[in-house]
């Protein structure tokens, strides 16, 4: 859940504002691996690409690097550290909390909730098999478990996960199913859907571990065998 200082969005100073939309532009530019790793980061050539001054840039590389997605190196030149110890980390807290707010969810989901689920499980099976789709079914796979997610009824939860959410499924990860696989993933969807349709919260939990489970198994053997960059 996003949070801004004070009650009001409108209080926010305008250079926290900028500082704050050039971290998520910059975060997402490295999760995305549009800069991949090892990439130099030097701030007047971001500054430049994004469109802010110099500060902005800098703030936003000290928070990446406290999150561990930028290091410096002995030269001190910042650069596009490799991200996925910190996905695979990420995905594996997924696989603990998630099926518990699916579990949840189950509770108290209503029939229109759960037809926005099977609006966005529509659109996925369209894309499923189209390569040039990854970036869109990435992004629809995203909202599908956040929606779930988000009616839980357990802010803590929620906001753990949310924080999570940058790190959690992003288009690399998506590439790394063979197309059989990312079909047969997308479909399981259906299956979540039908155990919250039913209301039936344990076998909820036990589809969406089963789920998390294999994508992270898929992930963790491309990251061993070197097939993500």
């Amino acid at each position: 859940m996003t949070t801004t200082r004070g009650n009001d969005p409108e209080s926010v100073p305008e250079n926290q504002k900028i500082s704050d939309g050039t971290y998520v532009h910059l975060r997402s530019m490295l999760v995305s691996s549009e800069l991949g790793i090892g990439t130099a980061l030097t701030e007047q050539r971001l500054a430049q690409q994004l469109g802010v001054s110099r500060t902005p840039i800098r703030e936003a590389l000290s928070r990446l690097s406290a999150e561990g997605l930028v290091e410096t190196r002995p030269n001190g030149t910042k650069v596009v550290a490799d991200l996925w110890p910190k996905v695979c980390d990420v995905f594996a807290i997924r696989v603990k909390l998630e099926p518990w707010a699916a579990a949840l969810a189950s509770q108290r989901m209503t029939a229109q909730d759960i037809e926005s689920l099977r609006q966005l499980q529509d659109r996925m099976e369209v894309i499923v098999d189209d390569p040039s789709g990854i970036a869109e079914l990435s992004e629809l796979n995203q909202q599908f478990h956040w929606t779930v997610v988000t009616f839980c009824g357990n802010t803590p939860l929620i906001e753990t996960l949310d924080r999570l959410r940058p790190y959690s499924v992003v288009p690399k990860i998506v590439e790394q199913y063979a197309p059989a696989v990312r079909h047969e993933a997308i479909l399981e969807h259906r299956l979540i859907i039908d155990g919250l349709w039913r209301r039936d919260a344990t076998e909820t939990e036990e589809l969406v571990r089963t789920h998390l489970d294999r994508g992270f198994d898929t992930l963790k053997n491309a990251v061993a065998t070197a097939q993500v960059p």
